[in-house]
């Protein structure tokens, strides 16, 4: 079921974080990411980490809807999404009053600039609120 077609695409199911596989390797995470992709679900979570796969097309990821679904105090259900990294991150850094940090890496043309927008805008709004 691709991601757009979900009632509610933000909320998390199981196959989100692959830590939940009973084996994890390079093998089984490149398989379960590539058989994501296909159903343009750009992002998967690796515990903690973020992977994501530059789809070279548009998405409907980034609108309003789904940065408001991301912009609550406690993202912790929702889906894997460079949304849900900035949210964590601002959230974080009201909370425990401490700098974070989000490292974005990648190959030429993986989508690094263009994910450090999302995470820039994602924090503005939120701290507009």
């Amino acid at each position: 079921m691709a991601a757009a077609t979900r009632p509610e695409p933000w909320i998390a199911i199981s196959s989100d974080n692959l830590t939940g596989l009973t084996e994890l390797n390079e093998r089984t995470l490149l398989a379960s990411i590539k058989e994501r992709y296909a159903r343009d679900l750009a992002y998967t979570d690796v515990g903690d980490i973020l992977v994501a796969v530059n789809p070279f097309r548009s998405l409907p990821f980034y609108d309003k809807r789904w940065a408001a679904a991301y912009s609550l105090p406690d993202v912790s259900g929702r889906a894997p999404h460079i949304f849900k990294v900035a949210a964590r991150a601002y959230n974080s850094l009201v909370q425990a009053k401490r700098d974070q940090v989000c490292v974005i890496s990648g190959e030429s043309g993986a989508g690094k600039t263009e994910s450090a927008k999302f995470v820039i805008r994602q924090v503005r709004s939120d701290a507009s609120h």
